[in-house]
């Protein structure tokens, strides 16, 4: 998880070649407990789904937590 390249041939070429990596990793969990790291788990951006009715809209009110979030994930 921690890598930020990986080294592999890609179709049709003739070597192998380092390429910066462009995914997400997710997963889903019903214990709330799961991020054990002592120093806090800054990695991971749990979201909490369907545990009581949205006082803010995604769309309309988190546009500065949007932003920061962005910020964080491209200096990371």
């Amino acid at each position: 998880l921690s890598r930020t390249e990986d080294q592999y041939r890609a179709a049709y070429a003739r070597k192998t070649e380092k390429h910066p990596r462009r995914c997400v990793f997710f997963g889903t969990s019903n214990r709330s407990d799961y991020l054990k790291d002592p120093t806090g788990g800054r990695r991971f951006l749990p979201v909490d789904c369907g545990l009581m009715q949205p006082v803010k809209s995604v769309f309309n009110d988190l546009q500065s937590e949007v932003d920061q979030i962005w910020a964080e994930a491209v200096m990371y």
